[in-house]
């Protein structure tokens, strides 16, 4: 039983990254010395699928209008999910993955720690011990030529 689960503790944890642009492949480079990866494109994935394959995470890096749908049909298949945001652009398709159980889903947000994102959150948190909060609308765009000078982007 001891060699059993020796083994077990050994083995790698299996990722699935569907969508081989970009952001995909960089998840693999990163991801690779230390997991199990497979990584496929979001136009093949429904094959990998159909092998009933199971994988501790699934992430999406797909085009970001199939990031519900894909979330749907992989549900079965992973116990936690990161997603590339956005996750979606509708309250209706939110509202399709409120029975995920004790399944988690996180969402890859890389600027949240830009410092104009915290002055806005500590500007609403003033503002929610001083009444209610009924709308806000935060845009945030950037171009990532110049951003990442040296990434194929």
């Amino acid at each position: 039983m001891d060699l059993h689960l020796n083994c077990k503790l050994k083995m790698k944890k299996s990722i699935l990254i569907i969508g081989k642009g970009s952001s995909g492949s960089r998840f693999k480079k990163k991801l690779k010395e230390s997991f199990n990866v497979l990584n496929i494109s979001s136009k093949n994935f429904k094959k990998t699928l159909l092998k009933k394959l199971h994988f501790d995470l699934i992430i999406l890096s797909s085009p970001a209008s199939f990031h519900i749908n894909h979330l749907l049909m992989c549900k079965n298949h992973g116990d936690n999910f990161l997603i590339e945001k956005p996750i979606t652009n509708s309250f209706i398709d939110l509202k399709k993955i409120k029975d995920f159980g004790k399944k988690k889903i996180f969402i890859n947000y890389n600027l949240r720690e830009l410092e104009i994102i915290k002055n806005i959150k500590k500007t609403l948190k003033s503002i929610k011990n001083k009444g209610k909060l009924h709308f806000c609308k935060v845009h945030c765009g950037y171009n990532l030529r110049y951003w990442r000078k040296k990434k194929n982007q």
